[in-house]
C-alpha cells in the first residue's frame, strides 16, 4: 500500500512539474496556428492538500479495513494513470504536429504550383501571406499595443488605436503580411493578437498573358491554363490520364507534393507583340485584335495575344470571354486569306509549274469558285481547331446561341459558313509553309515534380502531324510561296490583306473592316509563323483622330516585326536547355511588384470614393463575376462559399459601407 501511495503522489507531482515546464508563452506554427498564450493555474497544490485531508478524515472516522483502504487508493490511482496515458498520447500527437510544423517552416508551405514560360520566367506564382487579427478586449494596454504594432505594420498609431478603441469583436487590422512581420509580431508577446495564413495567386505581367493563363478563385482554376491543368498545379497526386500530353517516364503517379508547369510561350516575345498590337490599334482605331506566333513544323504556341486585354489579378473587373473570342471564335472572313489560297491553288493546279501574274481580265487566275472551295477543305482551312482554353464566363453568360442539339455552327453565329477563327487561320497557313502537314496547337512543354526533383517533358507523339499533301508537292509549294515576289522580303515571308464584310448577330447586320498580317522567318525554312488580325467593328468614315486605314500601315508593322521574329527563331530550337537546370527559386522582385500593385490599387480606390457615401448593392441572383464587379470599387474583402449564383449576402443590400471591411457571399452549392 505504501508503494501505491508513493506512486499516487509521484503522479500528482509529475503532472504539476510537466504543467509548469510547458509554459512556453506565445507560440507560432505554420500554417494557420494563431499567436496565443497558454495559461496554467496553480490548483494542483490545493488539490493535493484537499486530497490528503480527505484521506485522513476517511481513515479516522470510518471503520474501513485495510483492503477497503487499498481499493480507495487504487480508484484515483487508476484514474490518474489513465489520464497520464491519455496525456502522453496527446503529447505524442502534439509532438507530431510540432514536427510537421517545424518541417513546413524549414521546407516552406505547400502552395499551388508555379507556371513558367519557356525561359523559366514566372507567369503565375503563389505566396503564403498572413492577415493580422486583434481581439481588443484581451489587450492589457491598447495604447502600448498600438504603438508596437504601428512600427511593424508601417501604419499610423492613431489609426490603429481608433480601430481598437471601441471594437468589441476581433478586428482584421492588416493583411498581406510576410513571414518576417509575423515573426516580429510573435516576439511582442501580445495577448489577443493572432495571424491567419492565406494563399494569394499573382500574375506578374497582368493582362499581357491573361487570356492564356486564366485565373484562380479559392483553390480552383476557373479558366485558361489554370483550369486546363488545375489537377497538376494544385497540390496532390495526378496520373497520366489527367495530362496525357506529358511523358511520365514509367511513373504511375506524379505530384505527391506539388508540381510546376512550363509552357512553350516566350514572355519576351509575348510582351513585344502585345505592345505592337496595342499601338497599331490605338493609331488606327481598331476595336479588337489578336496576335498568335507558332512553330509551324510542330504546332507549339510561342505567343498568343488577345485585345482588349484581361488582367487575371482582377478577373472580376473584365469579361475574359471577349478576349477568348478574339482567338477562337469564327469572326474573321475567309477572304482575308483569299490571295494566298488562290496563289497556292494555281500552283497546285498548274502541275507544279510557275504561274503567270494574275490580271484584271482573268481574276483568280481564272480558277472556278468551286475549285477554290475544294482547296479550302483539302488544305484544312475549314477544319476546327480545339478550343483548348476553358472560359469561366461561358458558364453563366453564353456568347453563342445554342442549337437544338447544343452545338454551335458557323451559320448559327454569323449566318455564314465563310468565317474563320484566328487559330483556324494560322494553322491552315502553317500547312502551306511546312511542306503540307497539318499540325495541332499545344503549349505545355513539361512538368517539374518537386517530390521527384525532375522534369517530365511533353510527349512528342501526343499530337502527331497529318500529311495533307504528297511530300514532293508540299515541299515545292512551300518553296514557291516563300520566294514569290508578292510575299517575299529580305528577312522573310510577309503578307497583308484587308476586307469589308457583313455578319449577322442576333438578327442584325453588322458591317466592319478586318485586316490580317502574316509573317514567317527565316525565309528558307520558317521556324516562327505570326498571324496578326484586327477588327475595326465599323465601316468608313472613321474618326478624324485616327490614321488612314490601309494595308500599307499593317505591312509597316510586319517589316518592323521581322527582325524581332528572326531574333526569337533561334531560341525556339534551343529552349529545351532550360530543362537541364534545377527549378529556380521564386523571384523576389515579383513579390515586391505584388505589394506595390496592391498599394496602388488601394490608393486608386480610396481616391474614387472621396465625397461618396458607399452603399451595399443587391447581389442576390447574380453570377459571382457580376457580383464582384458590383462591389469591386469599395475595396472590401470578400469571402465566398459555394458555387453558382449568389443566394445570400452580408452586409444586406442598402447598408452603408463606411466602416465595413468584409463581405460574405453565399452561393448556391457548397
Amino acid at each position: 500500500m505504501m508503494e501505491q501511495l508513493k506512486h499516487l503522489f509521484l503522479l500528482l507531482f509529475n503532472k504539476k512539474r510537466d504543467s509548469v515546464a510547458k509554459k512556453s508563452g506565445y507560440t507560432y506554427r505554420l500554417p494557420g496556428r494563431p499567436l496565443q498564450k497558454k495559461r496554467t493555474g496553480r490548483t494542483f497544490l490545493l488539490l493535493l492538500v484537499l486530497l490528503g485531508i480527505t484521506l485522513l478524515g476517511v481513515i479516522f472516522f470510518l471503520p474501513f479495513s485495510l483492503q477497503d483502504i487499498g481499493k480507495l487508493i487504487k480508484l484515483p490511482l487508476s484514474s490518474l494513470q489513465n489520464r497520464s496515458l491519455k496525456h502522453h498520447a496527446q503529447g505524442d500527437s502534439q509532438a507530431g504536429l510540432e514536427s510537421e510544423s517545424s518541417s513546413e517552416q524549414e521546407e516552406g508551405p505547400i502552395l499551388r504550383g508555379t507556371i513558367y514560360d519557356r525561359n523559366m520566367e514566372e507567369m503565375a506564382v503563389s505566396y503564403r501571406l498572413f492577415s493580422l487579427f486583434v481581439q481588443p478586449t484581451e489587450l492589457a494596454n491598447r495604447h502600448a499595443a498600438a504603438k508596437q504594432l504601428a512600427l511593424i505594420l508601417n501604419m499610423d498609431k492613431e489609426h490603429i488605436l481608433q480601430r481598437l478603441q471601441y471594437a468589441e469583436d476581433h478586428v482584421e487590422l492588416a493583411n498581406d503580411l510576410e513571414i518576417r512581420q509575423v515573426e516580429e509580431l510573435e516576439q511582442l508577446h501580445l495577448s489577443g493578437v493572432y495571424c491567419r495564413p492565406r494563399d494569394v495567386r499573382y500574375y506578374p505581367d497582368h493582362a499581357v498573358a491573361g487570356q492564356i493563363l486564366g485565373f484562380v478563385s479559392g483553390h480552383t482554376g476557373l479558366s485558361g491554363v489554370e483550369a486546363l491543368y488545375d489537377v497538376v498545379v494544385e497540390p496532390g497526386e495526378f496520373r497520366q490520364v489527367n495530362i496525357p500530353a506529358v511523358d511520365f517516364s514509367g511513373y504511375d503517379i506524379l505530384g505527391k507534393t506539388v508540381s510546376d508547369i512550363v509552357l512553350t510561350v516566350d514572355m519576351s516575345l509575348q510582351r513585344q507583340l502585345d505592345v505592337a498590337l496595342d499601338e497599331y490599334r490605338q493609331r488606327k482605331g481598331a476595336s479588337s485584335g489578336s496576335a498568335i506566333a507558332i512553330k509551324p513544323d510542330t504546332g507549339q504556341i510561342v505567343a498568343m495575344v488577345s485585345q482588349p486585354g484581361f488582367d487575371p489579378n482582377y478577373f472580376w473587373q473584365t469579361d475574359e470571354q471577349s478576349g477568348h473570342d478574339a482567338l477562337f471564335a469564327p469572326r474573321y472572313h475567309q477572304d482575308l486569306l483569299r490571295p494566298l489560297l488562290v496563289q497556292a491553288t494555281a500552283l497546285l493546279e498548274n502541275s507544279m509549274k510557275p504561274v503567270l501574274p494574275v490580271t484584271v481580265s482573268t481574276p483568280d487566275y481564272g480558277l472556278p469558285r468551286r475549285l477554290l472551295h475544294d482547296y479550302w477543305l483539302k488544305l484544312g482551312f475549314r477544319q476546327p481547331v480545339p478550343d483548348f482554353l476553358p472560359v469561366s464566363s461561358s458558364q453563366d453568360e453564353k456568347f453563342f446561341t445554342p442549337g437544338t442539339d447544343g452545338t454551335h455552327t458557323l451559320e448559327d453565329v454569323f449566318g455564314s459558313s465563310e468565317m474563320l477563327g484566328p487559330m483556324q487561320m494560322i494553322y491552315g497557313v502553317a500547312t502551306l509553309l511546312n511542306s503540307g502537314y497539318r499540325v495541332m496547337p499545344w503549349l505545355l512543354h513539361g512538368v517539374y515534380d518537386h517530390h521527384e526533383k525532375r522534369f517530365f517533358l511533353h510527349d512528342n507523339n501526343a499530337f502527331p502531324r497529318k500529311r495533307m499533301l504528297p511530300p514532293v508537292q508540299g515541299i515545292w509549294l512551300r518553296r514557291e510561296l516563300l520566294k514569290d515576289s508578292s510575299f517575299s522580303q529580305d528577312e522573310g515571308f510577309l503578307f497583308a490583306h484587308s476586307v469589308s464584310t457583313t455578319s449577322q448577330q442576333n438578327g442584325l447586320s453588322v458591317h466592319h473592316i478586318q485586316e490580317v498580317l502574316l509573317t514567317a522567318v527565316p525565309q528558307e525554312q520558317p521556324e516562327v509563323l505570326l498571324l496578326l488580325t484586327v477588327d475595326y467593328g465599323t465601316l468608313d468614315p472613321y474618326p478624324p483622330e485616327v490614321e488612314h486605314r490601309n494595308v500599307g500601315g499593317l505591312l509597316g508593322v510586319g517589316r518592323n516585326l521581322l527582325p524581332l521574329l528572326l531574333q526569337h527563331a533561334g531560341t525556339v530550337q534551343d529552349f529545351t536547355k532550360s530543362f537541364t537546370k534545377p527549378i529556380p527559386e521564386k523571384n523576389a522582385a515579383n513579390l515586391r511588384r505584388y505589394f506595390l500593385s496592391k498599394k496602388l490599387s488601394s490608393t486608386e480606390v480610396k481616391k474614387s470614393l472621396v465625397h461618396t457615401e458607399p452603399i451595399m448593392p443587391s447581389l442576390i441572383g447574380l453570377s459571382l463575376r457580376k457580383g464582384l464587379q458590383q462591389i469591386n470599387s469599395y475595396n472590401i474583402k470578400v469571402r465566398i462559399q459555394g458555387s453558382g449564383r449568389i443566394v445570400e449576402q452580408k452586409p444586406a443590400a442598402g447598408e452603408l459601407l463606411n466602416e465595413t471591411e468584409n463581405c460574405e457571399l453565399i452561393l448556391e452549392r457548397k
